[in-house]
């Protein structure tokens, strides 16, 4: 799906990945990474299920996808 290198970005792994279910949820998980790490605030127990849902749903959708 990505090539991993050291320098690149989120969103230059963004602009990598074609599947457009997998595109739409790294997105979303690196918007609420972002958010959580770079805003400096506690996450309540409701935001971290939230967030734990959300990339259960990446990992499970990148197990379940063939490499295109």
């Amino acid at each position: 799906f990505i090539e991993f290198e050291a320098q690149k970005t989120n969103n230059d792994y963004i602009s990598e990945i074609t599947n457009e279910q997998l595109n739409r949820l790294f997105r979303k998980g690196t918007r609420v990474y972002n958010f959580i790490w770079y805003g400096d605030f506690q996450v309540s127990k409701e935001d971290f299920l939230l967030a734990e849902k959300g990339f259960s749903e990446l990992n499970s959708t990148i197990k379940n996808t063939k490499n295109e």
